[in-house]
């Protein structure tokens, strides 16, 4: 594991907790957030590093560090606006007659220090095996992509 990913992981659990993140561990920031890109935990190490960039503390450019914001901040507004659809269509497929439970995903993101910043790619949900085939026709007729397991 390089150090550079050790340093991800402090600032990801800074941001998850709502702590302060040790500055020693914000070198070689461009490389940390490509991993957290590609890990899918750039919006959690960004909730960590905002303040001290705000403060100057974390030394970035003004127009990257206004970038990054907009672009935080549209993510959060993409992420509610999809988090308020997933629990739409959780409510219709109930009236359908189809139990269902979300698991991790928004689930999970409560005990995150911003909920909202913890942002997934998916939604995964639990239905009864029997409902199965009910639960996956109305999920595509209403615009999901349903992955095998």
């Amino acid at each position: 594991m390089t150090q550079d990913f050790k340093n991800m992981l402090h600032i990801f659990g800074c941001g998850a907790l709502g702590t302060k993140v040790n500055i020693e561990n914000c070198n070689n920031l461009s490389r940390i957030r490509e991993m957290a890109l590609n890990q899918e935990c750039w919006d959690i190490v960004y909730c960590a590093l905002r303040e001290d960039i705000e403060n100057e503390k974390i030394k970035i450019p003004p127009e990257i560090a206004a970038q990054l914001e907009k672009t935080f901040m549209q993510n959060i507004a993409r992420n509610i606006q999809r988090i308020e659809f997933n629990k739409n269509i959780i409510k219709r497929l109930q009236s359908e007659g189809i139990e269902c439970c979300v698991l991790k995903g928004t689930t999970v993101a409560r005990l995150y220090n911003m909920p909202e910043a913890r942002i997934s790619s998916d939604t995964d949900i639990i239905i009864n095996p029997k409902l199965e085939n009910k639960a996956i026709a109305f999920l595509e007729k209403n615009g999901y992509t349903i992955k095998p397991y």
